[in-house]
């Protein structure tokens, strides 16, 4: 079971990355609200 939470949770850092371009968490916070409006 937490091999298939690990593959879901570097999904969604993928997906994270591809939007915002950071993995950086101070980072994405600022950038989220425009970003994915």
């Amino acid at each position: 079971m937490t091999r298939v939470g690990d593959v879901f949770l570097a999904f969604a850092l993928f997906i994270l990355y591809n939007e915002l371009g950071t993995l950086n968490f101070r980072e994405m916070v600022e950038l989220a609200p425009s970003a994915l409006c």
